[in-house]
């Protein structure tokens, strides 16, 4: 990692641990929902549809949910890295739709950190709230530099067919080839009959 960007990964760590219990969820949820915002865009079409799907008001992709299940189907994270970004959205659920009485020894909130998966860098005895914090350092570091690989791998504009492919003609200006590619013709004939191909 380089060392400006270590530095500001530090300070996050630092923060994120001086949080309230409420604020550590919500703000480690943030930042990986906003990572991978930003991964679906530099990964996709560059354009207005884009920003449109991913950080427009009504946006498809502009929820931490279907971020993390898009940025999967395009194999922008991984299996592992789907299933935690998947428990830290869970948590911060509990903490952003409940208004008081929660902490991270909730039994539904504690349950949710013991399925957790990153390895832990100790042997001592841990919170649920310090598996929580240890798995979005974990992704967060993992995902720092997502958008920038993605973009190595951007998608461009196909076309499928030639414009030529579609247009209308007439077979009597225009016969069909002789190659024996097959066409298919649409449209009535001088005497009203449907044209046979």
């Amino acid at each position: 990692m380089r060392e400006d960007d270590a530095k500001e990964l530090s300070r996050f760590t630092t923060e994120l641990q001086r949080e309230t219990e409420r604020g550590a969820a919500i703000v480690g949820a943030s930042f990986i929902d906003t990572r991978l915002g930003e991964t679906l865009a530099a990964f996709l079409c560059d354009g207005p549809t884009t920003e449109a799907l991913v950080f427009g008001g009504n946006a498809p992709l502009g929820t931490f949910s279907a971020r993390i299940d898009a940025a999967a189907a395009l194999a922008l994270i991984d299996e592992h890295e789907k299933h935690e970004c998947h428990i830290i959205r869970k948590v911060r659920n509990e903490f952003a739709h409940r208004l008081h009485g929660i902490s991270f020894k909730d039994d539904r909130i504690s349950g949710l950190c013991n399925n957790l998966k990153c390895d832990y860098p100790s042997d001592t005895p841990i919170t649920p709230r310090d598996l929580f914090i240890n798995s979005v350092v974990t992704i967060t570091s993992s995902l720092f530099y997502r958008p920038e690989h993605a973009l190595q791998a951007k998608i461009k504009p196909k076309i499928w067919f030639d414009k030529e492919f579609f247009r209308w003609r007439k077979i009597t200006d225009e016969p069909p080839s002789k190659d024996g590619q097959p066409i298919m013709l649409f449209g009535k004939s001088s005497t009203g009959r449907p044209v046979k191909p």
